[in-house]
């Protein structure tokens, strides 16, 4: 970051003496005023996961998938194939079949599966959201979480089937679900999801059957 466009570089020349309404700050009250860009910073939401799940949202065309390129990040390449891959925005349902995809970089994920169904509510401040997952599996890690937080995941799962709903508002989330599943998955890190200047700290976690999650204002 430079530094603050206030008296930054600004030489005294005697021109200044005959403006009457100039003034001279003394540098050290210049260092303790609040950097307006530094508090923009503090209050911008943190953009979301880019993996084959946030994909799948961002779709609203139907039938067969191919895609390959680069992460919304910049950091990262990705390359996905599904017989059916689409998102109703209106309704909110998803809908994955026969899909597999690999992706490299900060984040780096293989996952396969026969199907995936989902759906989601907005509502102005309580959301929620259901995904079922048939018969699929997943290797994770990497520092992009499925909860839009930024710190660090690893896992490896495989699913006959599995649930999990999750419920929002604000800057906190929860997340449960139940599966027949072998694996473990965790997943830890920070995020700012709606855009205030205060953190959320997430965490969840799969072991076997159980999947629990949560993120919280600090």
């Amino acid at each position: 970051m430079g530094p603050s466009a206030i008296g930054a570089g600004r030489l005294f020349t005697p021109a200044l003496e005959d403006e009457p309404n100039a003034s001279i700050q003394d540098p050290e009250e210049l260092a303790c005023l609040p950097d307006a860009e530094t508090e923009a910073e503090a209050s911008q939401a943190t953009p979301t996961t880019d993996n084959n799940a946030a994909r799948t949202r961002e779709r609203n065309s139907s039938g067969f998938y191919a895609d390959a390129g680069y992460t919304h990040t910049g950091d990262g390449v990705f390359a996905g194939l599904a017989a059916l891959k689409t998102r109703d925005p209106e309704s909110g349902a998803e809908v994955e079949v026969f899909s597999g995809s690999v992706q490299l970089g900060a984040q780096n994920e293989l996952q396969a599966a026969v199907a995936r169904v989902g759906g989601s509510v907005e509502g102005e401040s309580l959301s929620a959201s259901v995904a079922v997952d048939v018969l699929s599996t997943r290797v994770n890690g990497g520092i992009y979480n499925d909860d839009d937080s930024v710190g660090a995941n690893l896992g490896a799962m495989s699913t006959a089937v599995g649930v999990e709903v999750t419920a929002s508002g604000g800057g906190w989330q929860a997340t449960v679900g139940v599966s027949a599943s072998m694996g473990v998955a965790l997943s830890s890190g920070e995020r700012n999801i709606d855009g205030d200047a205060t953190i959320e700290r997430c965490f969840k976690g799969s072991i076997g059957a159980l999947t629990l999650g949560f993120c919280s204002e600090l």
